[in-house]
């Protein structure tokens, strides 16, 4: 690699080879960045089809459907724990059972169930799965496949060639990392203008200073809507 060549380039000076590697590292670490890109854009339309997966909502204004589902939840409350798990999974599993309990998902307490009893818990927790896969069994199956494709590409690829381009760099870990983690996650990235040629700077008096966008400030600039998000992203950085 390009690195380990300008390492052995004895016709530089130390000071030499450092920066000339720590350029062509910033270089590698931009290439792989651009490649991860459409694989995070398959990962956010991942991310949209998750948010789908939804348990079915209940009319608000169908008042005797929801006096139906408390009177349900009142019963639920009368049964034992063994009971109640016959109703919330099984083969006598109920669906309007599962819906009325689950209606109030983060207060389980209400149908009768011992939030401190793990038993109960993974009972109610499985029930929460079951539900999910009786409605939307097929997109489970396609987001589960998804984010195993997902995996398998940044484990197999990705991660393998960002170890490599750390040994070809013969920098310490954290010496990589301090150089590599600003450019893969865009901290601090340039304020590139809508023209996508101009860079916005603000500088320490408040004043806004503008100059033509490099290549590399291209690659790694950002389209801010305002300056308020311009300055969060320059403190996270």
């Amino acid at each position: 690699m390009d690195m380990q060549r300008v390492a052995a380039d004895r016709r530089l000076s130390a000071e030499g080879r450092r920066d000339a590697t720590q350029d062509l590292l910033r270089k590698a670490v931009r290439d792989l960045r651009d490649v991860a890109k459409p694989l995070n854009e398959f990962r956010d339309a991942t991310d949209l089809m998750r948010a789908k997966v939804k348990r079915p909502a209940f009319d608000k204004s169908d008042f005797v459907g929801a006096l139906a589902r408390q009177e349900i939840r009142a019963a639920s409350r009368a049964m034992s724990s063994g009971q109640r798990a016959g109703k919330l999974s099984g083969e006598k599993r109920s669906t309007a059972f599962v819906d009325a309990v689950l209606e109030f998902e983060d207060d389980p307490w209400l149908s009768g169930i011992d939030v401190f009893n793990v038993n109960e818990v993974q009972v109610f927790e499985e029930a929460k799965l079951e539900r999910l896969r009786d409605l939307h069994g097929p997109l489970l199956d396609q987001v589960a496949e998804r984010e195993n494709t997902e995996r398998e590409v940044r484990d197999l690829i990705l991660a393998v060639a960002r170890v490599d381009i750390q040994a070809a760099s013969g920098l310490e870990s954290k010496v990589f990392e301090a150089i590599a983690r600003p450019i893969e996650t865009l901290a601090g990235a340039p304020w590139i203008l809508p023209d996508r040629k101009t860079v916005c700077e603000v500088l320490p008096n408040g004043q806004a200073a503008y100059h033509p966008a490099s290549e590399d400030e291209l690659r790694d600039g950002r389209q801010f809507p305002d300056l308020a998000a311009y300055l969060a992203s320059r403190a996270a950085a």
